[in-house]
Order: structure tokens, then C-alpha cells, then sequence
């Protein structure tokens, strides 16, 4: 009977061991499962469409909106959306509570790897023209900040995933260039 008993706990003994490996095993199982997603998703990104947005100065006081693709596939625009703001200073400014709601469509555009699609008509003017005398002077004296902020939504055109590239610049007057400024939820990348 005794011997019965220690061949009983030997077998427990065993069985709990192999319990021990076989959940090594499975943790390990686990972490090469991942390890392989991670890998997949970074060859996914690295070969997808990545859209980014400048304000290209084309002369004295006049940008146009300039959109990139920096990726190795092509992008299909879907939307592009802005909005403009004057505040006293950079710290001052806050996106509008209705900028989500704010949305110009525009037809579909195919932007290749590579290429550089200036949208104008959409986005191209010169600061003295679009502004009043009184707050362009303002502007240009650094009483004012004037930003420019808003979102592309574009469409990776071989996978089909949706992403979008969120902009905010804001005019230096002393340089007659727009800074990326603004939150960080308004200058990213998905």
C-alpha cells in the first residue's frame, strides 16, 4: 500500500512538472505569436502611404497648402479640412469646439509615392490679402498669432486602411514662414 502511495506521488510530482513546461511552453508560444504581429504590422507600415502637410511659401507673404507622400504606396486623399484662428499668443491657442464638424470634401486625389500635391484653390493665399489692414498689422507685429490648422484623411490605396495627418502651423512674421505649432492632438499621424 505504501509502495501504491509513493508510486502515486511520483506520478503527481511528474504530472505537475510537466504542467510546469507545458505553461513555459505556451508563455513562450505566446510572446513568438506576438513578436510575429509586431513584425508583421511594422512591414505594413513601412511599405503603406505616409502623408504629411506644409505651408510652402511661394513668395513674400504667400503659402499654399502642400501635401507629401512620403510612403512607398499610393495615398487616395479622401478630405481635407482646416481652419484658421488669431490669438495673442501661441500659449493661447485652443482648437474651436466645432472643428470636428468642419469638413471640406474634396474629389478624390491619388497621390503617388513621392509626389507633391500643392492644393491650390483649396488653400493658397497671400497673408496681406486675406486678412483686414487693422489685424494683419497685429499679425505682423506679433500682437497676434495667426494659425492654420487641420486634418487630410487619406486612404492607403493597397491595403485600404484609413489614416489621417493632423496639421497646425502658426505664422512667425519675423521669418515669413508657419512653425508646426499648437496641442499635440493637432500635429500627428495615424
Amino acid at each position: 500500500m505504501r509502495e501504491s502511495g509513493k508510486q502515486m506521488q511520483k506520478l503527481i510530482e511528474h504530472a505537475e512538472s510537466q504542467v510546469a513546461a507545458i505553461t513555459k511552453s505556451v508563455a513562450a508560444t505566446q510572446n513568438t505569436a506576438n513578436a510575429a504581429l509586431l513584425n508583421a504590422q511594422a512591414i505594413i507600415n513601412a511599405q503603406r502611404a505616409w502623408i504629411s502637410v506644409k505651408l510652402r511659401r511661394y513668395a513674400e507673404e504667400a503659402f499654399t497648402l502642400s501635401i507629401h507622400n512620403h510612403g512607398r504606396t499610393p495615398g487616395e486623399i479622401t478630405l481635407v479640412k482646416h481652419l484658421d484662428k488669431y490669438v495673442p499668443t501661441i500659449s493661447d491657442f485652443e482648437p474651436d469646439s466645432n472643428y470636428e464638424e468642419i469638413a471640406e470634401q474634396l474629389y478624390r486625389k491619388i497621390i503617388v509615392p513621392g509626389e507633391i500635391w500643392e492644393a491650390g484653390g483649396f488653400w493658397d493665399d497671400n497673408l496681406r490679402l486675406i486678412m483686414p489692414d487693422e489685424l494683419y498689422k497685429e499679425v505682423k507685429s506679433s500682437r497676434q498669432r495667426y494659425f492654420i490648422y487641420g486634418v487630410v484623411e487619406y486612404k492607403d490605396t493597397v491595403i485600404g486602411d484609413l489614416h489621417e495627418t493632423r496639421f497646425c502651423f502658426w505664422y512667425n512674421p519675423h521669418y515669413d514662414t508657419f512653425e508646426i505649432g499648437g496641442p499635440r492632438s493637432m500635429t500627428k499621424s495615424t
